[in-house]
């Protein structure tokens, strides 16, 4: 997961264009949304099946979903506290973790039986 911008209402006045700034009466009203972008390789189709993701992959999807979700609905307004950034280690994987028991639990049972060869 790579942070593109954090939330930060230090900054908002530099992404706000001419109607939100309008809008936006105060200062505490004033925020820069945070943005997260997730890169991730999949694995290539063989034989003439299409690609599937390898469960490893699923969970390493939704391990880095869960770094993606603190970042993102973080409601620290300071920038370089917000998100991920100064906290300790442990909070930072409690949502990444909680996400992977996600795939054990739902995503396994639910959909991995969706798709069946022919």
């Amino acid at each position: 997961m790579g942070e593109v911008v954090g939330r930060s209402a230090a900054m908002a006045d530099f992404d706000f264009d001419s109607a939100t700034a309008a809008a936006a009466t105060t200062t505490a009203t004033r925020v820069r949304l945070p943005v997260a972008h997730m890169v991730c390789n999949g694995s290539p189709p063989a034989g003439g099946k299409p690609s599937l993701m390898t469960f490893r992959e699923v969970e390493t999807l939704f391990h880095e979903a869960g770094h993606a979700l603190q970042h993102v609905l973080s409601t620290v307004d300071e920038g370089f506290c917000a998100g991920i950034r100064n906290i300790a280690w442990d909070a930072v994987e409690v949502p990444s973790q909680f996400m992977e028991n996600f795939v054990y639990v739902y995503v396994l049972v639910c959909f991995a039986c969706l798709f069946a060869y022919e």
